[in-house]
């Protein structure tokens, strides 16, 4: 979630004008979100398409997050951080209310290679199934909605990441457009990937000591007090403190100042280290 290819390897080598998304014919909306579950109740929409999910969730943030037209800001300026079990309940001792989310990262792996053909095995002698266990519920990561961790949520059914095969920053210009000189969305994945490369869910693990759990950058800066803090010429948004804005036009070096005093104030009261999310250009 929230990383690509364009965030890695070529990062700072390209910028993304448009994008072209290529999805499934048949339609799995995921709507177990409480916001936007409660947000289709009220609408009266049981079930709905891939469309009404999109206007909804389009309606919520528009709602809930400035628009950049109308107010300067870059969105999310910090990333949630994410610690291990041991720090999350030292952390929680301190501060119960503090929301968490189980983080399960994505996958990119290789189908696996063919078995042999083997001879058909005798008809084995039914039993019983045993039992499988249930998958724990998984609380949604999202940096911008933050969500009540004691919420139940179905574990999303699928996951992909982008990953290129071979990347190479000096001939991406070559693998990104066609013969004619022109980009072309339609084999844009293809020249991403190796032709033997293939996307797959990463299956949900079991929650053990190892795992990792995002926390709320939101909730950690609003106990610091900047929320309150409207007067400001730069300030966090008076609806969602992850959000930046800068309705004076202030200039960048202000913002920066600012971002620091923020990320400052978090570490002395919980020693966490809060990671800028856009990239500054001088």
């Amino acid at each position: 979630y929230r990383d690509s290819v364009f965030r890695r390897e070529l990062r700072d080598e390209m910028l993304i004008e448009s994008v072209t998304f290529r999805l499934p014919r048949r339609q799995s909306p995921e709507t177990a979100y409480p916001v936007l579950r409660d947000y289709l109740a009220a609408k009266s929409l049981r079930a709905p398409d891939a469309g009404q999910v999109f206007e909804a969730v389009v309606a919520i943030r528009r709602s809930r997050l400035p628009d950049p037209k109308v107010i300067p800001n870059a969105g999310s300026f910090f990333k949630n951080p994410v610690v291990g079990r041991a720090a999350l309940d030292k952390l929680l001792a301190d501060w119960p209310a503090l929301p968490h989310y189980l983080s399960r990262p994505c996958s990119l792996s290789r189908p696996p290679a063919p078995s042999p053909a083997a001879p058909s095995p005798a008809a084995p002698t039914p039993t019983a199934p045993s039992p499988v266990a249930p998958s724990p519920a998984v609380a949604p990561t999202s940096p911008d909605v933050p969500f009540p961790a004691s919420e139940s949520f179905a574990a999303p059914s699928a996951c992909q990441l982008f990953t290129p095969a071979n990347p190479s920053p000096a001939n991406l210009d070559s693998r990104l457009r066609g013969n004619d000189g022109q980009p072309s969305p339609a084999n844009l994945d293809s020249r991403l990937r190796g032709n033997d490369e293939q996307l797959s869910p990463a299956a949900p693990p079991a929650v053990s000591n190892e795992d990792q759990f995002k926390l709320s950058a939101a909730w950690l800066i609003e106990q610091c007090g900047f929320k309150a803090q409207q007067e400001r010429l730069v300030r966090v948004h008076r609806e969602h403190a992850l959000v930046i804005v800068n309705p004076r036009r202030r200039p960048a070096t202000e913002i920066a100042a600012f971002a620091g005093e923020i990320a400052a104030a978090v570490a002395e009261r919980f020693g966490l280290q809060l990671e800028q999310e856009p990239r500054s250009y001088e």
